[in-house]
């Protein structure tokens, strides 16, 4: 991906946009500018460029605020300007808003910006959830990436309740394994700690 002279313009209009655009082109600058507006925006602009530390970065979660780059993305107005300039980012724009055509398309071409795309779209709705304690009974796929999320940062009740609710709105066959997986986890830690107290009950 490349800037062009029409990001002059850009500046006023988004600058996280220009922003990311410029970093994008290489501008070390831009990316300091995206790192002090938060970690995730840098992150994710990294991951975009292929990095595959941030986006490992991304799926191990933590206080990355990337609710906020799903609002950047959500509220971009110059989607066209985009679509023709940066189709990549526009396909990751659009699938961060909940298109699954883009995302699909990028899924087979660059499994990697599909990836990332549908951490920010985890990360929202996980978000939401924690704010309102709702889930939304059309988006059971999105209730699929909230449980891997926390699968990833090994909050194993957490994915548990996420998986179980995706199930309730549509059983698929990604959420059972995916709760499966969560009661392995949290098994497996429960034997650790029941060792640690025995070891400590048993003295030196």
């Amino acid at each position: 991906m490349t800037t062009s002279n029409a990001e002059d313009w850009l500046k006023d209009d988004n600058p996280d946009l220009y922003a990311i655009l410029n970093a994008l082109a290489g501008d070390a600058d831009a990316l300091q500018r995206l790192e002090r507006e938060g970690r995730g925006l840098a992150l994710f602009t990294l991951a975009l460029a292929g990095n595959r530390k941030a986006l490992a970065a991304l799926e191990r979660g933590g206080d990355l605020e990337l609710d906020y780059v799903h609002g950047l993305a959500v509220n971009c107005q110059q989607g066209g300007w985009l679509a023709e300039r940066h189709p990549e980012l526009h396909a990751v724009f659009e699938a961060i808003k909940g298109d699954e055509r883009p995302l699909r398309r990028l899924k087979g071409k660059k499994p990697g910006l599909s990836k990332l795309a549908r951490l920010v779209r985890a990360a929202a709705q996980a978000e939401d959830e924690r704010a309102t304690g709702d889930f939304d009974g059309g988006a059971a796929d999105v209730g699929c990436l909230v449980g891997e999320m926390h699968l990833a940062k090994g909050e194993f009740v957490r994915a548990i309740e996420a998986f179980t609710r995706s199930l309730v709105v549509s059983p698929t066959a990604d959420a059972f394994e995916g709760r499966a997986r969560a009661y392995r986890g949290l098994a497996a830690e429960d034997e650790r700690r029941a060792r640690e107290l025995k070891r400590d009950a048993s003295g030196p």
